[in-house]
């Protein structure tokens, strides 16, 4: 089964509108006014206990550039959280890179970052977050932000508390969703 190519960028209409004109400002480039320059879903799993290790398993669209196109995404991290919890989850995240489009590579998009995030505790053992996260890349040169939501569901020791924060490093990788095999 071959993955369909990426569907042409539109302009985004929805909610998110402040968010392309923060991101734009943050970057410096207008063409994030339109949308980001990748998205991705993927399924989150993380123990905490005072540190946290979490991964993360999903599928990343690249919309612009040269390597555009849908890729397999893995991610590990570890850090702090304020709680001691086991859960898993779905996050949504949208990717900015604040170099040239004509720069923009599957690699922009792999390799360290440090990501934050708050969750707000709804029921026992459901949260709903934001995340956002920061990659220095191309040397140097250049910066990729993400802002994203997520929801997930686990045990904590401390049912009790509304809100929790988090903050960790990890690494991306990316494979192309085209070298997988479909049975």
């Amino acid at each position: 089964m071959q993955i369909p190519p990426s569907p042409p960028l539109e302009v985004d209409t929805s909610l998110r509108g402040g968010e392309g004109l923060a991101m734009s400002a943050m970057t410096g480039k207008t063409r994030h006014l339109w949308g980001p320059d990748a998205r991705s879903i993927n399924i989150t799993a993380e123990g905490s206990f005072g540190g946290t290790m979490g991964v993360e398993a999903g599928l990343m669209q690249i919309l612009r550039g040269s390597d555009a196109g849908y890729y397999l995404m893995q991610d590990q991290g570890a850090g702090m959280l304020t709680d001691i919890q086991v859960s898993a989850g779905v996050e949504n995240s949208r990717y900015y890179y604040s170099g040239s489009k004509n720069t923009l590579k599957r690699t922009t998009f792999e390799g360290l970052r440090t990501e934050g995030n708050f969750n707000v505790t709804v029921l026992p053992s459901v949260s709903f977050g934001v995340t956002g996260s920061y990659a220095v890349v191309d040397g140097g040169a250049n910066r990729v932000y993400s802002i994203g939501s997520t929801a997930t569901i686990g045990l904590s020791a401390f049912e009790f508390l509304p809100v929790t924060f988090g903050i960790n490093r990890g690494v991306t990788k990316l494979r192309p969703a085209n070298k997988m095999r479909w049975r």
